[in-house]
């Protein structure tokens, strides 16, 4: 080992030494998070260890950390306090956010929250992605679980977007990136059409999300991603069955269906969504409470839903490559690669994790998931 070497590895370990680690908070596709404190300052952090060999576009994104350790202070976004690198590892050291995740505060408050405290949570998390999308940060996971609460008895509207893993630094809001990735459930329609998304593919994660929080139902009838994938191509409009929507105010439902359009260009930019008279709390529409409809539901509930690792379909593909599009920039334009020109064929492994899921099946009782299994149009073996 040359000199360089010695001292880059020396450095390092030098930061490490810094820190008691202590117990693993999570684990996933992209590092380890764990607990540790910081012996110089006193105080409990959370540092996630990211194999380099998990990052396709390294220069990329160490901009991204240098960028976000920099210029990122938001109440809603979590803080970096500082990184260091070994031969073999990225480490961030983060805030200690112990308060849970938003999946938490559902379970606890017993599958959905308030529409109070959902516009709350969804008003702090529009303020976190219009601080992001000014800055051209796209976040790319936006999800349930990748929102924090500093603690257990933090009000609502106090939650805090964490992981950047996927995220990119955009050099302007006209780029379109090619890649697709995401975790299945908050996923666009325009990335599993490989039409090519930007940033209101982040918007359609945010009004899932509303969805979620306010009726504790995912939009979809299945946990398995090839259905989820179906359904997200195939959809048109939001369905509010009375069971679960018969008390929720009609401007909460339209801030939902102002986000969740098939068509990007025709969904809420987070400032506009901002603006919205829900969120704004302006003339919100009294619904008087009525008797709820029998009807079976379909859709899975959340507080029973697995926590989904986020799913890359592409591995082979370059993260943050950039979509070139064959003539106009419409939502009809093929996506190309920028080097061959030739259009987008589906990932190859796409197609191997969605023969892996197939057979997949959500756990119920028997005779709640044949009537589900009627619902979904799926054959129920005897």
């Amino acid at each position: 080992m040359n000199l360089l070497g010695n001292l880059f590895h020396k450095e390092s370990h030098q930061h490490k030494q810094a820190y008691d680690f202590g117990e693993v908070l999570g684990q996933g596709g992209f590092g380890v998070v764990s607990q540790a404190h910081d012996k110089e300052t006193d105080r409990d952090v959370a540092i996630k260890k990211v194999p380099k060999k998990s990052i396709k576009n390294r220069d990329a994104y160490r901009r991204l950390i240098t960028f976000m350790r920099d210029n990122m202070d938001h109440p809603n976004t979590i803080n970096l306090i500082s990184f260091f690198s070994s031969s073999t590892s990225y480490y961030l050291v983060f805030e200690l956010a112990s308060g849970g995740d938003l999946i938490d505060r559902l379970n606890s408050a017993g599958g959905h929250l308030s529409e109070d405290e959902a516009r709350q949570a969804v008003t702090a998390i529009l303020k976190a992605t219009s601080y992001l999308h000014a800055r051209n940060v796209l976040h790319r996971d936006i999800k349930l679980d990748n929102y924090l609460y500093r603690s257990k008895d933090a009000p609502a509207g106090e939650v805090i977007l964490i992981d950047f893993g996927q995220a990119v630094l955009l050099p302007s809001h006209d780029v379109k990136l090619l890649e697709p990735c995401g975790s299945p459930t908050y996923i666009a329609p325009e990335i599993y059409n490989f039409r090519g998304y930007s940033f209101p593919a982040d918007m359609w994660a945010i009004g899932v999300i509303t969805f979620n929080v306010l009726s504790g139902r995912s939009l979809y009838t299945s946990a398995n991603p090839q259905i989820i994938e179906n359904e997200t191509k195939q959809f048109t409009d939001v369905k509010f069955n009375d069971l679960f929507w018969h008390d929720v105010s009609g401007d909460a439902k339209d801030f939902i269906q102002r986000l969740l359009k098939p068509n990007p260009n025709e969904r809420m930019t987070v400032d506009e969504a901002l603006q919205h008279g829900w969120i704004r709390h302006e003339g919100v529409s009294q619904i008087a409470p009525k008797k709820a409809s029998l009807a079976l539901d379909a859709h899975v509930p959340i507080a029973r839903a697995e926590k989904v690792e986020t799913l890359r379909l592409n591995e082979g593909q370059k993260p943050n490559e950039l979509l070139e599009l064959d003539g106009s920039s419409s939502g009809d334009a093929t996506p190309r690669h920028p080097q061959s020109g030739s259009a987008t064929p589906v990932p190859q492994d796409a197609k191997a994790v969605r023969e892996r899921d197939k057979g997949d099946k959500i756990m119920l009782p028997g005779n709640l998931y044949r009537k589900l299994s009627r619902v979904v149009g799926e054959e129920v073996e005897s």
